[in-house]
């Protein structure tokens, strides 16, 4: 019995220790070409578009573990892709790393879609 905790033990630590190593790359991929990660939206009225994307970017990044330095944004883009529903705006932001696609929703969320380079 002692011996079976042990190696539960030992395999648990590793797992843990295996996750906190990964870099934000992976993190931000969780093991796939892309990774949408849905996050709050509650931003001021008063925010510029490039700030809010830049805000939301910034709470995927911390929601999957990173350290908000990790990862910039730039070349940030917005566009409106059907002109009879203003809320139908895709943004576009660029990062060393790959590139984001920015999407709110018409409750209190968004979704941020990380794609890998290729």
């Amino acid at each position: 019995m002692l011996k079976g905790l042990l190696i539960f033990t030992s395999l648990f630590i590793g797992t843990v220790s295996w996750a906190s190593d990964q870099s934000c790359y992976d993190k931000l991929l969780n093991g796939g070409d892309s990774n949408a990660i849905k996050v709050w939206a509650d931003l001021g009225d008063d925010m510029e578009k490039e700030d809010q994307v830049k805000t939301l970017i910034a709470r995927a990044i911390e929601k999957v573990g990173c350290d908000q330095g990790e990862v910039i944004a730039t070349n940030i883009s917005c566009k409106n892709i059907d002109p009879d529903h203003s809320w139908a705006e895709v943004c576009y932001a660029e990062a060393d790393i790959g590139y984001f696609f920015v999407m709110k929703d018409m409750v209190d969320t968004a979704n941020v879609v990380f794609n890998r380079w290729d």
